[in-house]
């Protein structure tokens, strides 16, 4: 990938770690309205959440929106859900699996991506 995101967020957890998964579509959603290109990148049990479905149910309360509230707002303003196609692979989830807008990168590019941003945040 040439273009590179400015804001980059590694998550590591899914429905073990609710609040986790909030926290990464608030700050995304938070970077993208300061302008800012942002994507969340899903590792290890984080891959679930681009799973179709996964994260209708997650809703933590206030202040926070439902991550299915975040989650079409982030990807409609061009936000990038990006999954590590080894942990989705190890964790024996098919392409079937995989919600529209979510795209498969290699350990390759999380690299890249991670040295080339402007700014991280690893919710791990």
């Amino acid at each position: 990938m040439s273009d590179f995101p400015e804001f980059v967020i590694t998550l590591a957890f899914g429905k073990s770690s609710e609040k986790h998964v909030t926290l990464a579509f608030t700050l995304g959603l938070k970077g993208q309205e300061k302008g800012l290109k942002t994507a969340i990148i899903l590792l290890i049990e984080a891959v679930n959440v681009g799973v179709t479905g996964y994260v209708d149910a997650i809703d933590i309360g206030e202040p926070f929106l439902p991550v299915k509230d975040m989650l079409d707002v982030y990807l409609g303003q061009g936000g990038q859900l990006l999954i590590c196609g080894s942990c989705w692979k190890h964790a024996k989830l098919t392409e079937a699996d995989r919600m529209p807008g979510a795209k498969m990168i290699t350990a390759d590019a999380v690299i890249d991506m991670l040295m080339n941003a402007k700014s991280t945040l690893q919710l791990n």
